[in-house]
Protein backbone atom coordinates (compact mmCIF):
# COMPACT_ATOMS: atom_id res chain seq x y z
CA UNK A 1 0.00 0.00 0.00
CA UNK A 2 1.08 3.64 -0.60
CA UNK A 3 0.56 5.96 2.68
CA UNK A 4 0.59 9.75 2.56
CA UNK A 5 2.12 11.08 6.24
CA UNK A 6 -1.64 11.85 7.51
CA UNK A 7 -2.00 7.71 7.16
CA UNK A 8 -3.84 7.49 4.50
CA UNK A 9 -3.99 4.92 2.27
CA UNK A 10 -3.09 5.99 -1.53
CA UNK A 11 -3.24 2.93 -3.22
CA UNK A 12 -3.43 -0.50 -2.45
CA UNK A 13 -3.07 -3.44 -4.60
CA UNK A 14 -5.12 -6.77 -5.32
CA UNK A 15 -3.78 -9.02 -2.85
CA UNK A 16 -4.20 -6.20 -0.14
CA UNK A 17 -7.87 -5.94 -1.61
CA UNK A 18 -8.56 -9.46 -0.91
CA UNK A 19 -7.11 -9.72 2.35
CA UNK A 20 -9.70 -6.54 3.46
CA UNK A 21 -12.17 -8.16 1.34
CA UNK A 22 -13.14 -4.96 0.42
CA UNK A 23 -13.60 -2.77 -2.47
CA UNK A 24 -10.82 -0.26 -3.70
CA UNK A 25 -13.35 2.82 -2.67
CA UNK A 26 -13.67 1.04 0.70
CA UNK A 27 -9.91 1.66 1.30
CA UNK A 28 -8.47 5.10 -0.47
CA UNK A 29 -8.49 8.12 1.40
CA UNK A 30 -9.54 6.35 4.65
CA UNK A 31 -6.19 5.53 6.94
CA UNK A 32 -4.65 2.94 7.72
CA UNK A 33 -5.18 2.10 11.38
CA UNK A 34 -9.04 2.79 10.65
CA UNK A 35 -8.76 0.08 7.92
CA UNK A 36 -6.62 -2.44 9.23
CA UNK A 37 -7.34 -2.14 13.16
CA UNK A 38 -10.79 -0.87 12.88
CA UNK A 39 -9.58 1.87 15.50
CA UNK A 40 -9.95 5.71 15.40
CA UNK A 41 -6.14 6.58 16.84
CA UNK A 42 -2.82 4.96 15.43
CA UNK A 43 -1.24 2.14 16.98
CA UNK A 44 0.96 3.74 18.74
CA UNK A 45 -1.56 5.80 20.93
CA UNK A 46 -3.55 2.47 21.74
CA UNK A 47 -3.52 0.60 25.25
CA UNK A 48 -2.41 -2.08 26.29
CA UNK A 49 -0.77 -5.47 23.62
CA UNK A 50 -2.52 -3.30 20.59
CA UNK A 51 -0.39 -0.36 21.15
CA UNK A 52 2.78 -0.70 18.74
CA UNK A 53 5.93 1.41 17.12
CA UNK A 54 4.36 2.64 14.02
CA UNK A 55 7.28 2.11 11.31
CA UNK A 56 5.44 5.14 9.46
CA UNK A 57 7.02 7.99 11.58
CA UNK A 58 10.80 6.43 11.44
CA UNK A 59 9.89 6.20 7.51
CA UNK A 60 8.72 9.94 7.54
CA UNK A 61 12.30 10.44 8.84
CA UNK A 62 13.51 9.19 5.41
CA UNK A 63 14.69 5.92 7.14
CA UNK A 64 13.57 2.33 5.96
CA UNK A 65 12.28 0.64 9.10
CA UNK A 66 10.85 -3.30 9.41
CA UNK A 67 8.85 -4.77 12.47
CA UNK A 68 6.39 -6.85 13.65
CA UNK A 69 2.83 -6.40 14.02
CA UNK A 70 -0.01 -8.20 16.01
CA UNK A 71 -3.75 -8.31 14.62
CA UNK A 72 -6.47 -10.22 16.17
CA UNK A 73 -8.52 -11.22 13.04
CA UNK A 74 -11.93 -13.63 13.16
CA UNK A 75 -10.87 -14.64 17.01
CA UNK A 76 -7.11 -15.09 16.15
CA UNK A 77 -3.88 -13.63 16.05
CA UNK A 78 -2.46 -12.81 13.58
CA UNK A 79 1.21 -11.71 13.21
CA UNK A 80 2.77 -9.76 10.01
CA UNK A 81 6.24 -8.70 9.15
CA UNK A 82 5.98 -4.76 7.83
CA UNK A 83 8.27 -3.27 5.93
CA UNK A 84 8.35 0.91 5.22
CA UNK A 85 9.98 2.42 2.74
CA UNK A 86 9.92 6.23 1.86
CA UNK A 87 9.62 7.72 -1.09
CA UNK A 88 12.15 10.95 -0.88
CA UNK A 89 11.68 13.80 -2.88
CA UNK A 90 14.84 15.88 -3.83
CA UNK A 91 14.27 18.25 -1.30
CA UNK A 92 14.44 15.31 1.44
CA UNK A 93 11.06 15.25 2.24
CA UNK A 94 8.71 11.97 2.30
CA UNK A 95 5.33 12.99 0.55
CA UNK A 96 4.70 8.82 0.44
CA UNK A 97 5.47 5.35 2.64
CA UNK A 98 5.43 2.38 0.72
CA UNK A 99 4.25 0.00 3.39
CA UNK A 100 5.25 -3.86 2.33
CA UNK A 101 3.37 -6.71 4.35
CA UNK A 102 3.64 -10.25 4.46
CA UNK A 103 2.18 -12.90 7.35
CA UNK A 104 4.62 -14.68 9.90
CA UNK A 105 2.27 -16.25 11.81
CA UNK A 106 3.09 -19.67 12.12
CA UNK A 107 7.01 -18.91 11.86
CA UNK A 108 6.49 -15.82 14.91
CA UNK A 109 4.51 -18.34 17.17
CA UNK A 110 7.18 -20.74 16.83
CA UNK A 111 9.66 -18.48 17.33
CA UNK A 112 7.76 -17.48 20.54
CA UNK A 113 7.48 -20.40 21.92
CA UNK A 114 11.30 -21.60 21.64
CA UNK A 115 11.88 -18.60 23.13
CA UNK A 116 9.55 -18.84 26.04
CA UNK A 117 10.47 -22.51 26.51
CA UNK A 118 14.05 -22.12 26.56
CA UNK A 119 13.74 -19.44 29.20
CA UNK A 120 11.58 -22.06 31.34
CA UNK A 121 14.39 -24.27 31.06
CA UNK A 122 17.46 -22.69 31.74
CA UNK A 123 15.66 -20.51 34.85
CA UNK A 124 14.77 -23.63 36.65
CA UNK A 125 17.31 -26.30 35.74
CA UNK A 126 19.63 -25.40 39.26
CA UNK A 127 16.67 -25.63 40.94
CA UNK A 128 16.50 -27.31 44.08
CA UNK A 129 13.17 -26.76 46.82
CA UNK A 130 9.60 -26.44 45.41
CA UNK A 131 9.64 -23.12 47.45
CA UNK A 132 12.47 -22.02 44.81
CA UNK A 133 10.02 -23.56 42.12
CA UNK A 134 7.15 -22.04 43.06
CA UNK A 135 8.79 -18.52 42.90
CA UNK A 136 10.96 -18.58 39.72
CA UNK A 137 7.41 -20.42 37.71
CA UNK A 138 5.96 -16.77 39.50
CA UNK A 139 8.42 -14.83 38.05
CA UNK A 140 8.72 -16.89 34.46
CA UNK A 141 4.74 -16.07 34.02
CA UNK A 142 5.55 -11.98 34.32
CA UNK A 143 9.03 -11.66 32.62
CA UNK A 144 8.35 -14.54 29.57
CA UNK A 145 4.45 -15.73 29.59
CA UNK A 146 4.25 -11.66 29.65
CA UNK A 147 1.12 -12.87 32.18
CA UNK A 148 -0.91 -10.21 34.35
CA UNK A 149 -1.01 -12.74 37.26
CA UNK A 150 0.02 -15.81 38.56
CA UNK A 151 -0.79 -18.19 41.18
CA UNK A 152 0.43 -21.82 42.53
CA UNK A 153 -2.31 -23.80 43.79
CA UNK A 154 -1.46 -27.42 44.90
CA UNK A 155 -4.45 -29.96 45.49
CA UNK A 156 -5.90 -32.21 48.04
CA UNK A 157 -8.27 -35.33 46.24
CA UNK A 158 -10.06 -36.42 49.22
CA UNK A 159 -11.28 -32.61 50.05
CA UNK A 160 -11.17 -31.76 46.51
CA UNK A 161 -9.88 -28.54 47.23
CA UNK A 162 -7.11 -26.55 46.65
CA UNK A 163 -4.50 -24.53 48.81
CA UNK A 164 -2.69 -21.78 47.52
CA UNK A 165 0.70 -21.88 47.43
CA UNK A 166 2.54 -18.97 45.97
CA UNK A 167 0.82 -15.63 45.42
CA UNK A 168 3.46 -13.49 44.38
CA UNK A 169 1.74 -12.42 41.51
CA UNK A 170 -2.03 -12.22 42.70
CA UNK A 171 -3.80 -9.24 42.97
CA UNK A 172 -3.74 -8.42 46.70
CA UNK A 173 -8.03 -8.03 46.35
CA UNK A 174 -8.74 -11.54 46.10
CA UNK A 175 -5.53 -13.12 47.71
CA UNK A 176 -8.14 -14.01 51.03
CA UNK A 177 -10.85 -15.26 48.65
CA UNK A 178 -8.72 -17.91 46.85
CA UNK A 179 -6.73 -19.11 49.78
CA UNK A 180 -8.71 -22.07 49.32
CA UNK A 181 -11.08 -22.88 46.73
CA UNK A 182 -13.24 -26.07 45.95
CA UNK A 183 -12.40 -27.79 42.89
CA UNK A 184 -16.08 -26.90 41.45
CA UNK A 185 -15.66 -23.28 42.02
CA UNK A 186 -12.83 -22.44 38.70
CA UNK A 187 -11.92 -23.52 35.26
CA UNK A 188 -8.67 -24.80 36.70
CA UNK A 189 -10.90 -28.43 37.48
CA UNK A 190 -10.79 -29.14 34.03
CA UNK A 191 -7.05 -29.19 33.89
CA UNK A 192 -6.86 -31.41 37.14
CA UNK A 193 -9.53 -33.73 36.03
CA UNK A 194 -7.85 -35.00 32.62
CA UNK A 195 -3.93 -34.12 33.44
CA UNK A 196 -3.83 -31.93 30.66
CA UNK A 197 -3.26 -27.76 30.45
CA UNK A 198 -7.12 -25.66 29.84
CA UNK A 199 -6.96 -22.68 28.21
CA UNK A 200 -10.06 -20.86 29.35
CA UNK A 201 -10.34 -17.71 26.47
CA UNK A 202 -12.74 -16.32 28.47
CA UNK A 203 -13.88 -16.03 31.67
CA UNK A 204 -17.59 -17.00 30.24
CA UNK A 205 -15.64 -20.80 30.89
CA UNK A 206 -15.89 -20.28 34.49
CA UNK A 207 -18.71 -22.28 36.36
CA UNK A 208 -21.20 -19.72 38.03
CA UNK A 209 -19.30 -19.38 41.14
CA UNK A 210 -18.35 -16.93 44.35
CA UNK A 211 -14.89 -16.50 42.31
CA UNK A 212 -16.54 -15.42 39.09
CA UNK A 213 -17.70 -11.97 39.87
CA UNK A 214 -14.58 -11.14 41.92
CA UNK A 215 -11.77 -12.37 39.27
CA UNK A 216 -14.33 -10.23 37.07
CA UNK A 217 -13.80 -7.03 39.53
CA UNK A 218 -9.94 -7.97 39.40
CA UNK A 219 -9.40 -6.97 35.77
CA UNK A 220 -8.89 -10.82 34.89
CA UNK A 221 -10.29 -11.97 30.96
CA UNK A 222 -8.59 -15.12 30.85
CA UNK A 223 -7.17 -18.71 32.56
CA UNK A 224 -4.59 -20.87 31.96
CA UNK A 225 -4.37 -23.51 33.99
CA UNK A 226 -1.42 -26.35 33.70
CA UNK A 227 -1.25 -29.87 35.94
CA UNK A 228 1.88 -29.86 38.36
CA UNK A 229 2.48 -34.04 37.89
CA UNK A 230 4.03 -36.57 40.07
CA UNK A 231 3.85 -39.43 37.79
CA UNK A 232 -0.02 -39.60 36.12
CA UNK A 233 -0.97 -37.57 39.77
CA UNK A 234 -2.28 -34.15 39.79
CA UNK A 235 -1.27 -32.78 42.98
CA UNK A 236 -1.44 -28.77 42.05
CA UNK A 237 -1.57 -25.96 39.09
CA UNK A 238 -0.22 -23.75 37.81
CA UNK A 239 -2.43 -20.91 36.98
CA UNK A 240 -1.61 -17.78 34.34
CA UNK A 241 -3.96 -14.68 34.07
CA UNK A 242 -4.08 -11.95 31.37
CA UNK A 243 -6.51 -8.99 31.50
CA UNK A 244 -7.47 -9.21 27.57
CA UNK A 245 -9.58 -12.07 26.55
CA UNK A 246 -8.04 -14.83 24.27
CA UNK A 247 -4.41 -13.49 24.64
CA UNK A 248 -4.03 -17.45 24.00
CA UNK A 249 -6.35 -19.73 22.51
CA UNK A 250 -6.89 -23.33 22.77
CA UNK A 251 -4.90 -24.32 20.13
CA UNK A 252 -2.06 -23.03 21.96
CA UNK A 253 -2.65 -26.28 24.31
CA UNK A 254 -0.01 -28.29 22.19
CA UNK A 255 2.65 -25.30 23.50
CA UNK A 256 1.31 -25.69 27.43
CA UNK A 257 1.59 -29.08 27.09
CA UNK A 258 5.51 -28.97 26.71
CA UNK A 259 5.92 -26.32 29.00
CA UNK A 260 4.19 -28.68 31.51
CA UNK A 261 6.66 -31.37 30.64
CA UNK A 262 9.65 -28.89 31.37
CA UNK A 263 8.08 -28.10 34.79
CA UNK A 264 6.81 -31.31 36.10
CA UNK A 265 10.67 -33.05 34.77
CA UNK A 266 11.95 -30.27 37.20
CA UNK A 267 9.40 -30.96 40.35
CA UNK A 268 9.59 -34.94 39.95
CA UNK A 269 13.37 -34.49 40.27
CA UNK A 270 12.71 -32.36 43.14
CA UNK A 271 10.76 -34.87 45.37
CA UNK A 272 12.61 -37.99 43.99
CA UNK A 273 16.09 -35.58 45.57
CA UNK A 274 13.67 -35.21 48.78
CA UNK A 275 12.69 -38.91 49.03
CA UNK A 276 16.06 -39.85 49.00
CA UNK A 277 17.36 -36.89 51.60
CA UNK A 278 14.33 -38.43 53.92
CA UNK A 279 15.07 -42.19 53.54
CA UNK A 280 18.93 -41.38 54.07
CA UNK A 281 17.37 -39.23 57.96
CA UNK A 282 15.42 -42.44 58.72
CA UNK A 283 18.36 -44.57 57.69
CA UNK A 284 20.63 -42.76 59.71
CA UNK A 285 18.62 -42.42 62.58
CA UNK A 286 17.85 -46.54 62.29
CA UNK A 287 21.17 -46.94 62.77
CA UNK A 288 21.63 -44.63 66.19
CA UNK A 289 18.86 -46.49 67.26
CA UNK A 290 20.15 -49.77 66.64
CA UNK A 291 23.92 -48.28 68.14
CA UNK A 292 21.66 -47.48 71.38
CA UNK A 293 19.88 -50.81 71.91
CA UNK A 294 23.25 -52.67 71.58
CA UNK A 295 24.76 -50.28 74.52
CA UNK A 296 21.61 -50.33 76.84
CA UNK A 297 20.95 -53.62 79.43
CA UNK A 298 17.34 -53.08 80.33
CA UNK A 299 14.55 -54.22 78.33
CA UNK A 300 12.28 -51.28 79.26
CA UNK A 301 14.66 -48.76 78.08
CA UNK A 302 15.03 -50.98 75.24
CA UNK A 303 11.68 -50.69 74.12
CA UNK A 304 11.24 -46.72 74.91
CA UNK A 305 13.87 -46.53 72.50
CA UNK A 306 12.21 -47.98 69.74
CA UNK A 307 8.85 -46.18 70.32
CA UNK A 308 10.32 -43.15 70.28
CA UNK A 309 12.72 -44.21 67.19
CA UNK A 310 9.53 -45.67 65.17
CA UNK A 311 7.52 -42.27 65.84
CA UNK A 312 10.17 -40.09 64.70
CA UNK A 313 11.15 -42.53 61.61
CA UNK A 314 7.54 -43.29 60.34
CA UNK A 315 5.84 -40.19 61.20
CA UNK A 316 3.55 -41.23 63.24
CA UNK A 317 1.39 -39.91 66.17
CA UNK A 318 1.72 -42.93 68.52
CA UNK A 319 4.26 -45.83 68.72
CA UNK A 320 3.56 -48.81 71.53
CA UNK A 321 4.97 -52.52 72.58
CA UNK A 322 3.04 -54.78 73.50
CA UNK A 323 3.75 -58.59 75.01
CA UNK A 324 2.07 -61.74 75.07
CA UNK A 325 1.49 -63.99 78.46
CA UNK A 326 2.65 -67.29 78.70
CA UNK A 327 -0.24 -68.87 77.29
CA UNK A 328 -0.63 -65.76 74.80
CA UNK A 329 -4.22 -64.86 75.73
CA UNK A 330 -3.54 -61.56 76.53
CA UNK A 331 -1.50 -58.86 75.84
CA UNK A 332 0.28 -56.11 78.07
CA UNK A 333 1.60 -52.91 77.13
CA UNK A 334 5.42 -52.56 77.53
CA UNK A 335 5.74 -48.96 76.47
CA UNK A 336 4.08 -46.11 74.67
CA UNK A 337 5.43 -42.60 72.81
CA UNK A 338 3.17 -39.97 71.31
CA UNK A 339 0.32 -37.80 71.92
CA UNK A 340 -3.10 -38.61 74.18
CA UNK A 341 -1.61 -41.03 76.32
CA UNK A 342 -4.12 -41.30 78.59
Amino acid sequence: ILLDPEHRIRYANRATLEFLKKEEREVLGRTCHEVFHHSPVPCYEREGREKEECGLLIALEGKEYSSVHYHRINEKNRYFHIRYIPFKEKKGNVPFIIEMVREITETYKLNEEKRILDQFKDLLQDTYTLEELFERLSLLAKRALKAQGCAIFLYDPKKRTLRLANHRYVNPSIVSHIEEIGLDECVTSYAIESGKPFVAETLKEMPESRLKPLLKQAGIGQIISIPIKLGNTVTGVYNITYKEERYYDKEDTRFFSLLMEIINRVYQRINHTNEIKKHGRRLNRLFDVVKALNQSTELNEKFERICDAVKEILNSEIAGIFLYDHDKSHLTLQALSGIGLD
